[in-house]
């Protein structure tokens, strides 16, 4: 590539670490150059690609681009050392094959700059196929800062790819975990919002690719990080024994299995719900407590569903009950602006 301008002061630097992403790099590339605000630099970071990835890269002659190659080390460290030469107030991510809308950049540093006290800011986001197909499905996530850090403690309600924060909160939290290579985004943004405002624009400006490879998406653990994520979050807010934490950790996940476990996941959401909802009325934490109830009859539907030994019966009952709790849960996503 040649050598180019390079932006020596910009708001933003956009972060897009490349792992043999040659069939998409373009295509995600293009998005953020594509940009309608441009006061940023692209920090593109080949994190020993063996494919022709640095190729495509080398296709590009912008200014704003800033080219690293080196051996492979992993997303989490990848991702540091591209915020470590960051330029930017501000730090966008994007991967490598996702697809940023134009306006992104811009409402997102909108809100940010409006909102000082606030250290992220993410977005919704339409679900497209390996082709780029839309698959019909969205990523929509909670938008306000006590709904966001409850969700936390059980997902993740960030789609890493749309995510603008502040680089200096992100300082104060001491970064991405090198030892959460997978999963680095969850524990980041857990440690944020013990501290900090955070939200998400209620808008879709990403088009996330589903495929089976990638940075994120090699990783056959998902389910054990996910578990132990929330064992973490669950011991920040709480002063349970491990074995209390590991038991509320489990029967959420797996789904609880009797009236006993239901009885101490609901104890646990309402507790929940008083220690992060400080301020707000009585009403909204209720809707939030139903919500709750309704992700957790989600994870024992979607456990029971595993099961080998079920008749048809039963997978018929079953599929009723999750379409009813999809159908109450995107009622009252809609009827109340989380």
């Amino acid at each position: 590539m040649a050598e180019t301008r390079i932006t020596t002061n910009p708001l933003v630097s956009v972060i897009l670490p490349v792992y043999n992403a040659e069939k998409y790099l373009a295509e995600s590339i293009r998005s953020v150059l594509n940009q309608t605000f441009t006061d940023f630099e692209l920090i593109i970071l080949n994190d020993g690609s063996t494919d022709e990835s640095s190729s495509v890269i080398n296709t590009f002659a912008d200014s704003r681009i800033r080219y690293v190659e080196h051996s492979n080390m992993g997303l989490a460290k990848t991702l540091n050392k591209g915020i470590s030469l960051a330029k930017g107030k501000y730090i966008a991510r994007q991967d490598n094959d996702d697809i940023s809308y134009p306006d992104r950049l811009k409402l997102e540093v909108n809100f940010l700059e409006k909102h000082p006290d606030y250290a992220l800011v993410g977005a919704q986001a339409r679900i497209i196929n390996e082709q780029g197909i839309d698959t019909g499905r969205k990523h929509l996530h909670a938008t306000k800062s006590p709904q966001l850090c409850f969700d936390l403690v059980f997902d993740n309600p960030f789609v890493h790819s749309s995510v603008l924060f502040n680089k200096q909160m992100l300082f104060n939290v001491g970064g991405y975990d090198a030892n959460h290579n997978f999963f680095e985004d969850h524990n980041l943004w857990s440690r944020i919002s013990r501290t900090n405002k955070i939200a998400n624009l209620p808008n879709v400006l990403l088009d996330y690719r589903e495929v089976g490879t990638g940075m994120s998406k090699s990783e056959k653990k998902y389910s054990d990080q996910v578990r132990n994520q929330t064992k973490l979050n669950l011991s920040y807010y709480f002063s349970f024994s491990e074995n209390e934490i590991n038991h509320l950790a489990e029967i959420y996940h797996s789904g609880y299995k009797t009236k006993k476990e239901k009885q101490l996941l609901k104890s646990l959401g309402k507790n929940l719900i008083e220690l992060i909802f400080t301020s707000e009325n009585e009403n909204e934490k209720k809707l939030v407590f139903q919500r709750f109830l309704l992700k957790m009859e989600m994870q024992k539907i979607r456990n029971d569903f595993s099961q080998t030994k079920l008749s048809a019966l039963s997978l018929f009952v079953l599929k009723l009950k999750r379409r009813w709790i999809f159908h109450r849960f995107n009622q009252l996503n809609s009827s109340h602006q989380f």
